[in-house]
């Protein structure tokens, strides 16, 4: 009978120890976003390289700046400086640490690749057909972007 108690007792356990971790996965994702969240929204970042599926297209966004500003829900408001046509005004909104979503009609998906008190880095899935200085703005594809402060 003893044995039966220990098996009982041991199961228990093991039950008590699954759903007590059960939510923790999700905290921790949701404190990642959050990390994510105050670094990108700590100042304005300057753009350092750009880079367009191999392309290097830097000497197109030169003056570029952006700024993230916290909006609540796992998303931030953007607004940049000559940073059209990919980067203009928006929203983007989390979908874990590293991959978010963009609203607004200029719809696009990106990950952030690194982000520190120094430096962002920011790949984005570029479809759409536009028409900047010299088409120089204009190449579909992943675009990579690199930001200073």
């Amino acid at each position: 009978m003893r044995t039966s108690y220990g098996a009982t007792t041991i199961l228990l356990l093991c039950i008590t120890l699954f759903f007590s971790n059960c939510g923790g996965g999700e905290n921790e994702k949701n404190a990642e976003i959050e990390r994510v969240i105050n670094l990108m929204s700590s100042g304005e970042w300057q753009v350092h390289k750009v880079d367009v599926s191999g392309f290097d297209l830097t000497p197109a966004y030169t003056n570029m700046t952006i700024s993230f500003d916290k909006n609540g829900n796992n998303s931030l408001t953007y607004t940049s400086t000559d940073g059209a046509p990919v980067w203009k005004t928006g929203i983007i909104t989390f979908q874990d640490p590293t991959i978010f979503l963009t609203e607004g009609a200029d719809f696009f998906s990106g990950r952030v690749l690194n982000v520190s008190e120094t430096e962002l880095q920011i790949s984005v899935e570029w479809t759409q057909q536009t028409v900047g200085l010299g088409r120089s703005k204009s190449l579909i594809g992943t675009i990579a972007f690199e930001f200073t402060r």
